[in-house]
């Protein structure tokens, strides 16, 4: 088995399951919105996919500058609700753990994520990130990305390996086809609920429900 040189974990829903905080935020928008609440539609798409094209999904003859306003109204709203839960807000089991290993081993390691700039400085500080990654070494959704593809190779130019030598975790199907289209060759998925069907069907190599679980035979 072709060992990797570098790891690039996505963070919201691989290192942070905060899908339940994402929801009630969205299901207050939609009301707001609305005056209705959340429909298995919008549920539906609201995994992979971006706050700008989510809004414009749930409300298609918003502006440019309303859909910029409530998005970040949302992200604001998932943040205080984050806050308000304190005890349950924690990094995934086992992935302090992978860190340390990562670190004793020399094995780069970064974050990419399409969270926006003022989530991942609430990240930074709730998780203490910067024990491990510092901020300037995380890519995240500063504007200029359309997709994950770019946001990927630009982790690996900054891990200064070939796309084909890292490893991605990842937990949504968008996200696994974005790293395979930037050249990652080995990706694992993760799913809390172990329901991995999906994920092998998009090809991913292994899958986990949390970090104890991360296959070691890749370093």
């Amino acid at each position: 088995m072709k060992k990797v040189k570098a790891v690039i974990f996505d963070f919201n829903g691989t290192l942070f399951f905060d899908a339940e905080y994402h929801y009630q935020a969205w299901e207050q928008i939609v009301y707001e919105l609305l005056g209705t609440s959340i429909s298995e539609d919008v549920i539906r798409k609201l995994h992979g996919h971006n706050n700008r094209d989510i809004l414009y999904m749930i409300q298609p003859n918003m502006t440019e500058k309303e859909n910029e306003n409530i998005s970040k109204r949302k992200e604001q709203l998932y943040r205080t609700i984050c806050l308000s839960q304190p005890h349950s807000v924690e990094l995934v089991k086992g992935a302090i753990e992978i860190f340390e290993v990562l670190q004793d081993k020399g094995i780069p390691f970064t974050i990419a994520s399409a969270s926006i700039k003022e989530n991942i400085d609430f990240f930074v500080e709730i998780f203490s990130l910067e024990k491990w990654v510092t901020k300037e070494n995380i890519i995240y959704d500063n504007g200029k990305y359309k997709n994950k593809v770019k946001m990927f190779q630009d982790a690996c130019q900054l891990l200064m390996v070939d796309s084909a030598d890292c490893l991605v975790v990842e937990d949504s199907h968008i996200g696994i086809q974005a790293a395979q289209k930037a050249g990652i060759q080995t990706i694992i998925g993760i799913q809390p609920k172990g329901d991995y069907e999906a994920l092998y069907q998009l090809g991913t190599d292994t899958c986990i429900r949390d970090f104890t679980e991360f296959p070691m035979r890749y370093f």
